[in-house]
């Protein structure tokens, strides 16, 4: 009895541990994006700023 409680638990944990990561990668890819749209918004700033000189 003891056994299976401790699989169960453990494939219970292991699914926590996989929800987190996905949280933690989707959350990764958010600032991800939020930087390359940043980066990109800067560039093409600097790139008018050029031109108008």
């Amino acid at each position: 009895m003891a056994i299976i409680e401790y699989l169960y638990n453990f494939s219970r944990n292991k699914q926590n541990f996989n929800s987190a990561k996905t949280t933690v990668l989707s959350y990764d890819l958010t600032n991800l994006t939020n930087f390359t749209r940043m980066a990109f918004k800067n560039i093409y700033t600097l790139l008018t700023n050029i031109y108008l000189l």
